[in-house]
């Protein structure tokens, strides 16, 4: 999967252009022509200089994501759980 593709990138500088502060509008496009939750995090992270924990989180919480949510919060908490008890049993004798 690429990072973006070049339509992807035009939808950004074109919201960019609109000086608008409504994410989810943009989040929105970007869906509409097959970004994923990565592509639209990278996006927001290098078209608005964001850190790429804030990028997540205006994704994750996004409107335009909210049926992905509760699939995306498991998964990392699964992840979580995943390296907490592999450095745990690391750390036995």
């Amino acid at each position: 999967m690429k990072l973006y593709t070049k339509e992807m990138l035009a939808i950004a500088d074109e919201y960019i252009q609109l000086d608008s502060n409504n994410f989810d509008e943009l989040l929105m496009k970007l869906r509409q022509v097959g970004a994923s939750q990565k592509q639209c995090t990278v996006i927001l992270k290098q078209k608005f200089d964001l850190s790429l924990r804030e990028a997540d989180q205006i994704v994750v919480n996004s409107e335009t994501w909210k049926d992905f949510y509760a699939a995306t919060s498991n998964l990392r908490r699964e992840w979580d759980d995943f390296f907490d008890n592999l450095e745990d049993n690391l750390n036995k004798p």
